[in-house]
């Protein structure tokens, strides 16, 4: 997964990437069930699935703050999906649901 977005520009660029759709955890280092998540994901084999339609990214809320804000996150972990053109897409999941953003993701 891509975790190094720190930056709103870098964001805006990556979710309107024209080819796929984006899966957004925003996550806290200190956070287990954020990590429990992203392990669960990265067991399933999701994120290389579905790698032909959906891209993933993890922004630390810590680290980007003015993201997290932007997107109204208050807890984590909140995952957010958004389309090719970067509008957002379903619903918005708060708290470790694997079910859930594994429906959102293939619903992209």
């Amino acid at each position: 997964m891509k975790t190094d977005i720190v930056e709103t520009g870098d964001f805006a660029t990556f979710i309107k990437n024209g080819e796929k759709g984006t899966v957004c955890i925003f996550s806290a280092s200190w956070c287990g069930p954020c990590v429990g998540l992203k392990k669960k994901i990265a067991e399933a084999g999701l994120e290389e699935s579905l790698k032909d339609k959906v891209q993933w990214c993890v922004i630390d809320v810590d680290e980007a703050d003015d993201i997290a804000a932007e997107h109204n996150v208050q807890a984590m972990p909140t995952i957010k999906f958004f389309d090719k053109d970067g509008n957002t897409k379903g619903e918005t999941i708060v708290g470790a649901s694997f079910d859930k953003v594994k429906a959102g993701a293939e619903g992209l």
